[in-house]
């Protein structure tokens, strides 16, 4: 069998050209919708392809609405918030709700997640240095907690 589009060669069993790719078929199996004429398809090949404009985003319609979840926090919110967080329980406590759900914005619930990891993170750090400390240097420690006391 010969491929219609390209003159390769092909078994007799091949529904697909192995040089171009296209379906080729069994003549039997030919239908209108995929016998192509060689003349047309030097013709489709040879015709630009067409340039189309990069797409342009569109502007922004408005800023979201005070109370919505994505609107965003003015600076004097950002200043109440960081003043929360320094007192000592209630930063843990706030940061927690914050985090799961019970802040009314997102930039805040993504905020207290982001200061939970970096705690998490500081406790871990913080746990193996109190064990390599122990391990390394604990001994040297006991005895000079002994020679002083």
């Amino acid at each position: 069998m010969t491929c219609p589009y390209c003159g390769a060669q092909q078994p007799e069993e091949t529904r697909f050209c192995t040089e171009c790719g296209k379906y080729i078929g069994k003549p039997e199996e030919e239908s209108a919708e995929q016998a192509v004429p060689a003349a047309v398809v030097p013709a489709v090949q040879a015709q630009p392809a067409e340039i189309k404009p990069a797409p342009v985003e569109p502007e922004p319609e408005s800023a979201p609405a005070k109370d919505s979840p994505w609107a965003t926090i003015g600076t004097w919110g950002w200043i109440g918030i960081l003043l929360l967080l320094h007192i000592p329980v209630i930063n843990v406590v706030m940061v927690i709700l914050w985090s799961f759900g019970v802040a009314k914005k997102r930039v805040k619930q993504s905020f207290a997640r982001a200061v939970l990891v970096l705690a998490l993170v500081a406790l871990l750090v913080m746990i193996v240095s109190a064990i390599v400390i122990a391990h390394y240097w604990g001994p040297s420690i006991q005895e000079m907690i002994e020679k002083y006391s």
